[in-house]
């Protein structure tokens, strides 16, 4: 049976370096080019997102997601991905349970996570 561990980092480590370029890639992909994403990239850059969990199956990392300061009562959630070969083994709804937790315990009220509907 695959273990499944959950580690919090920041947006300097290594895996989430690789996975945020993976997404960078695939969400350009899906709305039709990194020309249609340039007013969101000063919104994105890794090194603002300060607790990041990564997943690993095995010791591999095979998904991230992250928290960055909105404002003084409000987080946002960044970068949740779990790779596809990984997918539908609720990864990301655990990784999600931490998330929420660890906003909750940095007392933050709202937390916000901005989307596209093709996404």
């Amino acid at each position: 049976m695959d273990r499944i561990e959950f580690k919090w980092t920041d947006g300097n480590n290594e895996a989430f370096q690789q996975f945020y370029i993976e997404t960078e890639k695939y969400y350009s992909q899906i709305v039709g080019g990194v020309e249609k994403r340039a007013g969101f990239v000063p919104y994105n850059l890794s090194d603002t997102i300060s607790d990041v969990l990564i997943a690993y199956i095995n010791g591999k990392p095979v998904g991230c997601a992250g928290l960055k300061k909105y404002s003084d009562s409000d987080v946002e959630i960044k970068r949740v991905w779990v790779e596809a070969e990984s997918r539908g083994q609720k990864i990301a709804s655990r990784m999600m349970d931490f998330i929420e937790e660890k906003a909750r315990q940095m007392n933050y009220k709202r937390a916000i996570l901005q989307t596209r509907p093709i996404m």
